[in-house]
């Protein structure tokens, strides 16, 4: 078994949730997708050791090596509270326990918590404008250069031909394609800004949005937590979102007049047909019985002039409409204009809609 070990640099900033993290870069090469019918021959390890990164790669010179290979690395993974893979969940943790398994060695790749990039950037893929989520796809979104061309499955004929012949230049490119698979993650990092985004956790609580109101539109300005590595847009129905660095804008279709706030317990109340609007029974009782009638749902309401800005049916306060049935409002005042919660849930409710 070869154990191939190197210092690498970088120069990022890490997401919050991993500075108080002791956490493992890593990633494997196997010579199919069972791990019943077919065996891992080299795992690459990245991790910070005294302020430096390291990074650790363990080669199975045969298929015979395989078992030291697990042990070596079972042991070596026990040291941390945290994996950071790509795909990992689906494909290299299960495969290593279960190769872990078959050979009767203790392991903790199953049961120790993981950051799966893969799951993490995959609802990000429409806002991004990728045409999938594939690893080099997102490298590549990055402007992040590859030496290696080769994929997993065109290198398992390059082992079996390494394990007869030694070839330098086969182990070359079976390191290789590892090391960059390893060696890239760290830079795909600052990517978890988007689903950061998208999710509404990266809004910052502690800074009120800025609102400017034009007479068709509302623009909301909200701070971010992080930075996005590159500015992106998206027009989801007839929402404007732009984000940029450490700011997300809204740009929001208003609607400035009278529009009306139903009531949902309409048998509590009478319509005034003369006023168009509707009144509780206690003050119906002060208004001749000529001039009211039994409420119903759609003519249950009251009138309301103001600045309003479309939202989602459930959105928490009072709603308002056009009509009964139509689009529902939420007025612009003194109190929305604060309400950071209201922006994050605004946000991501108009993100589910683009995943």
């Amino acid at each position: 078994m070869k154990e191939i070990t190197k210092t690498c640099s970088y120069d990022i900033n890490l997401p919050v949730s991993l500075r108080s993290r002791r956490f493992l870069f890593l990633d494997i090469e196997t010579t199919g997708l069972s791990s019943s019918n077919s065996r891992v021959y080299l795992i690459g390890f990245l991790y910070q050791e005294g302020g430096r990164w390291v990074f650790t790669q363990l080669f199975a010179e045969s298929p015979y090596e395989e078992r030291a290979v697990l042990v070596r690395a079972a042991a070596f993974a026990s040291h941390f509270d945290l994996f950071v893979h790509f795909n990992g969940c689906q494909f290299d943790l299960p495969y290593l326990h279960g190769r872990c398994v078959e050979h009767g060695v203790d392991d903790s790749f199953m049961s120790t918590p993981s950051l799966d990039l893969y799951l993490e950037l995959r609802g990000c893929k429409k806002l991004l404008g990728l045409p999938n989520c594939r690893l080099k796809t997102i490298e590549s979104f990055l402007g992040l250069a590859r030496e290696d061309k080769y994929d997993g499955g065109l290198l398992i004929n390059v082992y079996y031909d390494y394990v007869k012949t030694r070839s330098e230049d086969e182990l070359h490119l079976l390191l290789l394609h590892n090391e960059e698979d390893v060696t890239g993650m760290p830079s795909l990092l600052p990517m978890l800004g988007y689903s950061s985004l998208m999710s509404g956790r990266s809004i910052d609580d502690g800074k009120e949005p800025s609102l400017f109101i034009t007479d068709k539109t509302l623009k909301a300005e909200l701070e971010l937590t992080e930075s996005l590595p590159r500015p992106v847009s998206a027009k989801i129905l007839n929402i404007r979102i732009e984000a940029e660095d450490r700011q997300l804008s809204l740009l929001l279709p208003i609607h400035s007049g009278e529009l009306l706030y139903f009531f949902t317990d309409y048998k509590n109340y009478y319509y005034l047909p003369e006023e168009g609007v509707a009144i509780h029974k206690s003050v119906a009782t002060y208004v001749d019985k000529n001039h009211r009638e039994p409420a119903k749902a759609r003519n249950c309401y009251t009138k309301k002039t103001g600045v309003f800005v479309p939202v989602p049916s459930n959105s928490p306060g009072r709603l308002f409409r056009k009509s009964w049935g139509g689009q529902t409002y939420r007025e612009i005042d003194d109190e929305l204009k604060s309400d950071v919660c209201f922006w994050r849930r605004y946000v991501i409710d108009a993100f589910r809609l683009l995943r």
